[in-house]
């Protein structure tokens, strides 16, 4: 390996820098931190206290609404709901395994959408059913309706 000369001025320079860097960086964080939490007026604390009282009416829904009991289950808004849960700065443990759960029962709306519109289907003649497989992640169910061929 190659040595390195410095004189004693060019080698005090050097950790000057370094400090001032550290101190920097570290003022740098500190001001970050303050801006995330900053909110003039007020509206993200309004908009967290809604969104903690929505979770409220979600977790009731889910625990109580089987999802074959409803047709037309928002299960896209779940997702969104469950995203939320994961993704937000102050998330816990418990609010991603909330956040599963909300995945879950959305996964079983889904199911038992695409079972309802089966069962309507099956009881049209062939003639009058078209099912399309556009499935994605954002469309699960694709175009998989009821499409009178005229």
């Amino acid at each position: 390996m190659g040595e390195v000369h410095l004189s004693r001025e060019e080698y005090h320079q050097l950790l000057t820098d370094a400090e001032t860097a550290r101190k920097e960086a570290a003022q740098l964080k500190a001001d970050l931190r303050t801006a995330r939490s900053e909110d003039p007026t007020g509206r993200v604390q309004v908009a967290m206290h809604a969104f903690e009282s929505a979770l409220d009416i979600v977790r009731f829904a889910v625990a109580n609404l089987p999802a074959e009991s409803f047709k037309g289950w928002p299960f896209k808004q779940l997702r969104e709901i469950a995203k939320t849960l994961r993704e937000r700065a102050e998330s816990t443990d418990d609010d991603r395994d909330l956040a599963g759960e909300f995945e879950k029962f959305a996964r079983e709306i889904v199911n038992h959408e695409i079972r309802r519109i089966r069962e309507i289907n099956a009881g049209l003649p062939a003639a009058l059913i078209e099912e399309s497989n556009g499935v994605t992640e954002d469309e699960p169910l694709g175009h998989l309706d009821v499409v009178i061929n005229r």
